[in-house]
């Protein structure tokens, strides 16, 4: 089942306007959307291909120059927490917010083997909360080369590959 570039949350609703939200509302995500390595927005992605996670915001004038932190959390059907990106680990200096703007978040193999993943995202601001959406994306993955050998990982439950090589000495 391939997703619509419209159908981006289980509730086919466009993530600006989403109700079920948590924060202070100083910032909000309105958009996310998946990129591969050039750029193009694409619907399904790729166990193993480069994949750029676009997110727009919208913010209030008292953000600028708070520190801020964007988590995206990636969790498969049951629930179950897959991984997450975290700016504060990743990114070397303090991410300082626009009025508008976007944060890519770059992940250079996607590790998630085929099948149906929830994307989770918040912001806080000084550490505060300033949006939270839980289901902000559905993310659908179909099986890749991700060990660059030309094969494809037989495993069909979702999970992650991690990027791993044999030595026989």
């Amino acid at each position: 089942h391939y997703l619509s570039t419209t159908e981006k949350n289980k509730d086919n609703v466009l993530l600006v306007e989403r109700l079920d939200r948590r924060g202070n509302g100083k910032m909000k995500f309105t958009d996310i959307a998946i990129l591969d390595d050039s750029k193009t927005e694409i619907a399904v992605s790729q166990t193993g291909q480069p994949l750029i996670i676009k997110i727009s915001y919208i913010a209030s004038e008292d953000v600028i120059n708070k520190n801020a932190v964007v988590l995206l959390k990636f969790t498969n059907q049951e629930g179950s927490i897959m991984f997450a990106c975290l700016t504060r680990s990743s990114f070397k200096e303090m991410l300082k917010l626009s009025k508008t703007g976007t944060i890519e978040c770059c992940i250079p193999k996607l590790p998630l083997l085929p099948g149906r993943y929830s994307i989770n995202i918040w912001c806080k601001l000084n550490e505060e909360l300033a949006d939270e959406v839980d289901d902000a994306f559905i993310l659908d993955v179909i099986g890749g080369d991700f060990f660059g050998t030309g094969k494809v990982h037989p495993d069909n439950r979702s999970g992650l590959l991690v990027d791993h090589a044999w030595h026989i000495g």
